[in-house]
């Protein structure tokens, strides 16, 4: 009781008065909770350092819209939903990433329909290419 009593003050704080030592504390408590969540996901243009920045910024958010006379779940529940969430996001841009140079890709086939053969006709114009 003592420990949601002094985690809402916590939260009132970082609401109010942006105090950042107050959303230390907090992202010091769910610290196991968010390496956990780093692990899961696998994201290559994001190294460790940035996965945990992202996990600051959705603390202060989360901090500053989580109600607690109001909530329907924990904090820490509300957090985790939200740093998943993002993380989900992130995934979901890089995979469009990648997506959208595999569609830039010709296959060689359409390559030669738009450009023509280019590359026999110089070979037989050198006289490299053997006729059947």
């Amino acid at each position: 009781m003592q420990e949601e009593a002094t985690l809402t003050a916590l939260l009132t704080e970082v609401k109010q008065n942006q105090d950042s030592s107050c959303l230390e504390l907090i992202l010091q408590k769910y610290r196991p909770m968010i390496i956990t969540t780093v692990k899961r996901y696998h994201l290559e243009l994001h190294d460790q350092d940035d996965l945990l920045q992202e996990a600051s910024i959705i603390c202060y958010q989360t901090a500053c819209a989580f109600d607690p006379q109001n909530a329907t779940t924990t904090y820490g529940s509300f957090f985790k939903k939200s740093l998943i969430n993002r993380y989900r996001t992130l995934l979901r841009k890089e995979q469009a990433l990648k997506r959208r140079g595999a569609r830039a890709q010709l296959s060689l086939e359409t390559f030669l329909e738009e450009n023509g053969d280019m590359f026999s006709d110089n070979a037989k114009s050198e006289g490299t290419l053997i006729d059947k």
